[in-house]
């Protein structure tokens, strides 16, 4: 696995096609996956399998907190790990960046992945959109 701190235009072009293939197998209209505006402070992360995008995550810098969006694993790599290698990669980059404390905004039932990583749920739940959201927080070490 590649592990890819995102730079260069055709990693950004891999982040959009896996981010489109993840949210059609979600039934999450792409208007609303593909959903960056000039001047945002963000960064990706992509993980690579050879020349196929398996994993992506944003990293927003927000009110001086790293706030980790649209985690996407490949379908065909679920359950294998992945998903928490991108996790430990983006808490990483996040404290080079000075952040020390990760929010990220979870689907409801996915939220012991991230229980498991050592986050803690904060507030209640987020009802109204296509999920049930729960916000969980970390502080990196």
């Amino acid at each position: 696995m590649e592990i890819i701190r995102v730079a260069e235009p055709w990693q950004i072009a891999a982040v959009h096609y896996l981010r489109i293939q993840v949210a059609l197998s979600l039934d999450i209209a792409i208007s609303g996956e593909i959903d960056e505006k000039p001047g945002d402070n963000c960064d990706y992360l992509l993980i690579m399998d050879g020349g196929i995008p398996v994993a992506t995550g944003r990293l927003r810098h927000y009110h001086g907190q790293a706030k980790f969006e649209l985690i996407s694993v490949a379908v065909g790599y679920q359950g294998k790990g992945i998903g928490s290698l991108l996790i430990r990669e983006m808490e990483a980059w996040a404290a080079d960046l000075g952040f020390t404390q990760v929010l990220i905004t979870s689907k409801w039932d996915v939220r012991q992945f991230y229980l498991q990583l050592g986050y803690k749920t904060e507030g209640d739940i987020i009802e109204g959109g296509l999920f049930s959201l729960i916000r969980v927080t970390k502080t990196l070490n």
